[in-house]
């Protein structure tokens, strides 16, 4: 992930972290091998809880690392992301000023399969949260989603929290077309090789070095 994350255009290691949730050695290494910043913290919580609490934990330190960043773009280790997923996010995050009925900007089209989708300049507004590298404004975060993340002791799943419509808020999320991340992983709390490969695994994903999105005004 850390690789192709590199290799995207515009990619700048200074403003990276890489957040490692506990005491881990061997991750903490990589990070230093590709000149990167890496955070460690102790876990919070068991399963699902733990890593809602890795998420939060993770989002305030960032936002506290750069107190004059309006935006923190979230990829979760499982992850490959495209050629131009920073021009992706560069040509779409001015919409989350620009209006305020949006929730996110997301890399990530659920619905995005080989057979469904083939044209990386088309976006989507869509009614949920679909996260899988994605833009999260500091003011959303800070003023609504901070003090009322899940607690340790709930077990819950934080996306799945913030696609609650008391959450959300009637806002949408703008997504591509054709994915700007792919899903490599095949194990986790979630995730096991027949859900990658019968779901994961046919999604269409961009390899152009530049696509200029259509109507993005």
């Amino acid at each position: 992930m850390l690789r192709s994350l590199l290799s995207a255009h515009g990619a700048n290691p200074e403003m990276i972290t890489v957040f490692i949730d506990g005491y881990f050695e061997e991750p903490l290494e990589v990070t230093k091998l590709f000149g990167l910043r890496g955070i460690q913290h102790t876990p919070i919580g068991v399963k699902n809880a733990r890593i809602s609490q890795h998420y939060k934990a993770s989002l305030t330190a960032t936002f506290n690392i750069f107190p004059n960043a309006k935006y923190v773009i979230i990829v979760e280790e499982d992850l490959d992301v495209s050629p131009d997923f920073f021009s992706y996010f560069s040509q779409t995050k001015r919409l989350l000023e620009e209006d305020e009925t949006l929730y996110c900007i997301s890399a990530w089209n659920d619905q995005g399969y080989e057979h469904t989708s083939s044209d990386p300049s088309l976006l989507y507004r869509v009614e949920t949260m679909p996260g899988l590298g994605w833009i999260l404004k500091r003011s959303l975060y800070k003023d609504e989603l901070e003090s009322k993340w899940p607690t340790p002791e709930k077990m819950w799943d934080w996306d799945m929290w913030m696609r609650l419509p008391e959450v959300r808020k009637g806002r949408e999320c703008v997504i591509p077309d054709v994915s700007r991340t792919y899903h490599f992983g095949a194990s986790g709390l979630n995730m096991n090789s027949y859900f990658q490969d019968v779901y994961f695994k046919k999604h269409s994903f961009n390899t152009l070095p530049y696509v200029k999105l259509k109507h993005v005004d």
